[in-house]
């Protein structure tokens, strides 16, 4: 998957995304938040989010061997609708980071948002529309030359069934489509929608048809 806009954002490059250090972290990624510690949580599906509750720190990290230090941040966080703010907050900038409050259950309200929903034949064809996030050769490498087979990653802003909704989703492209998004690469680097259509093939997502739409 695509390095989350979190992790970048964050330069949390000697912590896990989980909470979880890497092996010769110094410290572990958790917030501060109205006098209790929070760790962080990314899910797949990104749930809907209420009023900002105000700035949770993020305490500094000392460097790792070969990894900068962290310095004491804040960032916005907001409350999740259904959930108790003492229980799990969502970041406000990044609604794929989740942070629940240490030594507290994860709420299942949360725990159905860590897994993305499979495809479901049901549903079949499947509209997908959203944010590109990236793509990803068969090597697992970033795909540059646009040439399927590839895996398009996507945040679903508008789908054909609520189930995907705020999913997001990886869909294989083809080599049977061509070159859909050949001559799309440039917008793609500045934040194009891509708008899929899609089936199933063991559970994943395969596309029918995938196009480019560039930022107006």
């Amino acid at each position: 998957m695509p390095i989350s806009l979190a992790l970048v954002l964050l330069g949390l490059s000697s912590c896990s995304a989980l909470g979880r250090p890497h092996e010769g972290a110094t410290c572990r990624f958790v917030v501060q938040f109205r006098g209790h510690s929070y760790d962080d949580l990314q899910v797949a599906v990104e749930p809907e989010s209420g009023r900002v509750l105000g700035d949770a720190l993020v305490p500094g990290c000392a460097a790792a061997e070969g990894a900068a230090a962290r310095h004491d941040q804040r960032v916005p966080v907001a409350e999740i609708p259904g959930v108790d703010p003492d229980v799990a907050v969502v970041w406000a900038l990044a609604h794929d980071r989740i942070f629940v409050r240490e030594a507290v259950a994860i709420p299942p309200e949360i725990s159905r948002l860590v897994h993305a929903p499979e495809c479901d034949a049901l549903h079949e064809p499947i509209l997908l529309r959203g944010p590109w996030l990236g793509i990803l050769g068969p090597d697992g490498k970033t795909e540059l030359d646009m040439v399927p087979p590839y895996d398009v990653f996507l945040l679903v802003h508008q789908t054909s069934t609520s189930r995907y909704d705020r999913a997001h989703l990886t869909v294989r492209v083809p080599a049977s489509l061509g070159l859909p998004l050949d001559e799309a690469e440039r917008s793609l680097a500045h934040g194009a929608t891509i708008a899929v259509t899609a089936t199933c093939r063991a559970g994943g997502f395969v596309a029918r048809e995938v196009e480019a739409v560039p930022p107006t």
